[in-house]
């Protein structure tokens, strides 16, 4: 790389002398990197945009691969203001590792799975979201940093950071990318880190189905005590109540709204709110 040679030629040369140590994948891989380090040197906006689509197509045929490093190519993305395509590697890879989408089935059962591959899978699935959760966690922090500059070191880009406006705009790039995605349990993930952050007002903005069933299922596990997600509510605390009835009421689901309404003015023990429907 340091002379310049061309990394096609490189590339097949190898796997001309070596094809069983460099397959495929990996001069796929080098050429992704070939395509990033140009991207990362250009001032030319419309080439690095071309650049970046390029070098992320190359990454869905090969996300599937042990020995690509789809963390390096988010970290990359993210530091070159291109979140949405962490999001979509992402996305790619959870999908070729579990394309029969057997975690979500199992984080949608009714209660924890004791399935030794169910839970392998939730949590080969977890560690991929768990690349872009982390970039979102960046932007967010740069974006509320105004008054306390940070470490280069603690957020997306280095020394050639977002400024605060800017991170915050990435930050939403990056969750209408993963809202405007058909993969549910990034979905959840999401909800989840939302939850965690306590920006409820953001998470209910959100127009999705897979929505609809987060809520209810959230408020009856909260209720019953059984609630899994990333963050702690105990089985007494009325949230998840709350952030349902307000989501239909928002959706102009009134009905539902008002019943849960009536649920919690009735109710003098929240099992009695067990009962949504």
């Amino acid at each position: 790389m340091g002379d310049n040679a061309a990394v096609d030629a490189i590339s097949l040369r190898l796997r001309e002398i070596c094809p069983t140590l460099f397959k495929n994948e990996d001069a796929i891989g080098s050429k992704v990197a070939e395509l990033l380090g140009k991207a990362k040197n250009t001032t030319d906006n419309f080439e690095k945009t071309s650049l970046l689509k390029e070098s992320l197509t190359l990454c869905e045929k090969i996300c599937g691969h042990g020995r690509v490093n789809v963390r390096t190519f988010c970290k990359q993305y993210a530091e070159l203001g291109f979140p949405s395509g962490a999001v979509r590697l992402c996305i790619s890879t959870a999908k070729a590792c579990d394309p029969d989408d057997v975690a979500v089935t199992a984080m949608k059962g009714s209660g924890p799975t004791s399935d030794p591959a169910m839970i392998q899978m939730i949590q080969t699935r977890a560690d991929v979201y768990k690349v872009v959760i982390e970039i979102l966690d960046g932007y967010v922090t740069l974006a509320s940093s105004k008054q306390s500059p940070l470490s280069s070191k603690a957020v997306p880009g280095g020394e050639n950071r977002p400024t605060p406006d800017a991170a915050q705009n990435l930050a939403n790039e990056t969750i209408n990318a993963i809202i405007n995605s058909d993969d549910e349990m990034f979905h959840m993930v999401l909800y989840d880190w939302l939850l965690e952050r306590k920006l409820f007002d953001k998470l209910l903005e959100i127009k999705h189905s897979f929505l609809d069933g987060y809520l209810q299922r959230a408020a009856e596990s909260v209720v019953s005590g059984k609630w899994s997600g990333s963050v702690a509510i105990p089985a007494s605390d009325t949230r998840m109540l709350d952030l349902l009835w307000r989501h239909h009421e928002l959706n102009q689901n009134h009905g539902a709204a008002a019943h849960i309404l009536s649920k919690l003015a009735d109710s003098t023990t929240y099992v009695d709110i067990l009962n949504l429907n």
